[in-house]
């Protein structure tokens, strides 16, 4: 019986949410002049994002062809790399250290612990929502008029 309340409840929520949608849809449709003037800007936008595009590709070409023909950029690039590598596996490690610290039952108990709370929370939003939704019924009314 509870369960069917809930379904209507939920039914109830979804279409004032679908309703609500179209009707926001339709408050906020621009004028048929900004669509105009919007579509003459989208060719402008889209040549500026392709110049920016091509500047990225123009620098990053300049930084290989740097590495590529001198030395000092070479060895730059080798110790960021290194730099790098060694970042990536401090950060791995750490990830497989502190895994290794727990065995495969604690683990499974910590997820699903962790699991257990994220039901719960839905749990608790879908139900403080419907209760929002039944408080709010003169808003939803005066918002769909």
């Amino acid at each position: 019986m509870e369960t069917e309340t809930n379904t209507k409840d939920t039914d109830k929520m979804n279409d004032f949410y679908t309703k609500f949608d179209d009707h926001i849809r339709q408050k906020y449709k621009p004028s048929e002049s900004i669509n105009k003037t919007i579509s003459f800007m989208i060719p402008v936008l889209a040549s500026l994002i392709s110049a920016y595009g091509l500047f990225i590709e123009c620098f990053l070409n300049t930084i290989t062809s740097l590495i590529k023909e001198n030395n000092s950029c070479k060895q730059l690039a080798k110790k960021l790399f290194s730099s790098s590598l060694d970042i990536y596996e401090f950060y791995v490690g750490v990830g497989y250290f502190v895994e290794n610290l727990i065995d495969r039952e604690s683990k499974n108990m910590i997820s699903t612990s962790i699991t257990d709370i994220q039901l719960k929370a839905e749990r608790i939003s879908e139900n403080l929502k419907l209760v929002l939704f039944d408080a709010s019924e003169d808003i939803i009314n005066e918002k769909l008029s």
